[in-house]
């Protein structure tokens, strides 16, 4: 187990001993981040903004799992994150990005949580309802059923 002074994936700069801590920078980072290396963000970094939340977290039924919905330069993608089992290993966080026909923001002026209706597991699935948006438009409904074998892995 980590003392919270410990569980931090970063600090402030004018902070290195991690005096003070503050919310966002406590817990283990799980997105974004590369294939080799864990992504320590400042709030106010340009990659951290990049990313728009699209959904909250949503866990599976065991806690073994939870997905959510981020966006990214105007596409959505489908984030799950697995949770070890051994305290020592690290999580591992896998992607699904909406391209396509999946594309929920394709069209849209603004893409986010008025897309999402709703994210849950569904045994060896995610089930997505999604709304398309397009401007102008009416709003289409999309649901979709993703296969956990199809997320990527983006991390070890």
């Amino acid at each position: 187990m980590k003392t919270p002074r410990e569980n931090t994936c970063g600090y402030a700069y004018n902070d290195p001993k991690h005096e003070r801590l503050d919310e966002s920078y406590r817990g283990f980072p799980i997105y974004p981040r590369t294939a080799d290396q864990l992504i320590c963000l400042d709030p106010d970094d340009s990659e951290a903004e990049a990313h728009q939340m699209a959904s909250t977290f949503v866990w599976d039924s065991d806690s073994s799992k939870a997905v959510f919905a981020d966006v990214r330069d105007g596409i959505m993608s489908l984030v799950l994150v697995t949770i070890p089992t051994n305290i020592k290993d690290n999580p591992q966080t896998f992607i699904y990005p909406l391209v396509g026909e999946e594309n929920v923001c394709a069209g849209a002026t603004y893409c986010g949580y008025n897309n999402v209706s709703s994210i849950t597991f569904d045994g060896d699935s995610v089930k997505a309802a999604l709304i398309i948006r397009p401007n102008p438009g009416k709003p289409i409904e999309k649901d979709l059923s993703i296969p956990l074998w199809q997320f990527v892995s983006i991390g070890k």
